[in-house]
């Protein structure tokens, strides 16, 4: 395929790893007004024309968007509750041998219990849809099914022992935990992973610490403070809250479905979107190659200010969102699979970003070859402009 050159105007751009997802007024300084402008959004300083007959920009309709931005919906995933005082009513357990902790009787669902401070109990537990409020200490050997009911930690400790060779934390059995201040320790050496499975919440507002074993979740998982973690494991349906961002991802390749939200910078060796995975997090820096798959009746998306990568596939039905002053730098090649399904798409009114890239290739329409046209860039219709700076595009 022919190569084509493509030169930017020049631009100052702050190319900064972000501490913050909010939107900044330095970065992109639009190019002096002599320059040559491709179309409203795409600009070049040589060789305009013959740009401007393989770079297409479709001019979204804003409306359908508050501010032009997409949110995660992350439902009550958001945030955690406010931290709740233990009720005047709450029945204590002082022994492991007061109430039926463990069996299948469980506790009694029309009330609240609590173990105190200083208290420290080891038994199964089914709480079965009852409250238990824990400000002591808690050891639970076995999560009986069914428990549907709410473990609430105060500044105790939880420790959860488990053989379950899938890393199934709570069984399934329904438990949502939040955890205020307290301690939770996870202890399984029949599985590498902490599994929140589909039926189950986990909620806390502290770092948490799973000593090497991975985050696997395919339902609620909520943290207001860093997870350290040797993976991450978004399965479908999944809804992860990271507020403090993760550590421990460095050298591991990533694969998400699901929704997941890091605030602040990820780094991970690789990354690959499954299906109707979405990742939203300020920056993102991948050594190897970030992957954006369709399937499963809906594509892959990702939502950013900043990426850095090796290379970058986007395949069809998928898209990378950008906001205002945002920044692709691909080292390698930036692949779209289908021309304009898959595409970069830059939200917000009178929005700037640079796609800087050594390659870009795409599967585009028109003839002859070397003048295929390439859909790949889409900005709001209201001022947006993408900044592109390319060594080669080729029609793949």
């Amino acid at each position: 395929m022919k190569a084509i050159n493509i030169k930017l105007a020049s631009f100052t751009f702050a190319a900064m790893l972000l501490a913050s997802c909010s939107d900044s007024e330095n970065g992109i300084t639009t190019p002096d007004t002599t320059q040559d402008i491709v179309g409203k959004e795409v600009v070049s300083i040589t060789d305009a024309q013959a740009l401007a007959s393989r770079v297409y920009n479709f001019k979204r309709d804003n409306t359908s968007r508050a501010a032009g931005v997409t949110e995660a919906n992350l439902g009550d995933v958001y945030n955690m509750p406010a931290k709740p005082s233990v009720p005047a009513n709450a029945t204590e357990i002082a022994s492991n041998n007061q109430y039926p902790l463990n069996g299948t009787q469980g506790l009694n669902s029309s009330k609240v219990y609590v173990i105190k401070k200083g208290t420290t109990i080891t038994s199964g537990l089914n709480l079965n849809g009852a409250t238990l409020y824990v400000e002591g200490e808690l050891t639970i050997n076995n999560f009986w099914q069914n428990s549907n009911g709410k473990l609430i930690v105060l500044g105790g400790t939880v420790n959860i022992n488990s053989n379950q060779n899938d890393g199934n934390a709570f069984l399934s059995s329904g438990v949502k935990l939040y955890n205020y201040d307290g301690k939770i320790t996870y202890n399984n050496s029949s599985s590498s992973d902490f599994f929140i499975s589909a039926n189950d919440e986990f909620y806390t507002n502290t770092d948490l610490d799973l000593n090497s074993k991975a985050l696997k979740v395919q339902g609620k998982f909520y943290a207001g403070g860093k997870v350290t973690t040797s993976d991450l494991k978004s399965l479908k349906g999944a809804i992860v809250n990271i507020q403090g961002g993760t550590e421990g991802l460095e050298n591991t390749d990533v694969k998400l479905d699901g929704i997941v939200n890091i605030d602040g910078h990820a780094k991970f060796k690789s990354l690959t979107f499954e299906n109707r995975g979405q990742l939203y997090c300020c920056s993102l820096e991948i050594p190897g190659d970030l992957i954006l798959k369709g399937g499963d009746g809906a594509g892959s998306a990702l939502h950013t200010n900043y990426i850095k990568a090796k290379n970058i596939t986007i395949m069809s039905s998928t898209n990378i969102y950008l906001v205002n002053n945002s920044t692709i730098e691909c080292e390698g090649t930036l692949t779209t699979n289908k021309n304009g399904s898959g595409s970069v798409i830059l939200q917000g009114k009178d929005a700037k970003a640079l796609i800087k890239a050594n390659e870009i290739k795409y599967n585009g329409s028109g003839s002859p070859m070397s003048l295929m046209d390439c859909y790949i860039f889409q900005a709001a219709n209201d001022g947006g402009e993408f900044y592109i700076d390319v060594n080669k595009m080729n029609n793949s």
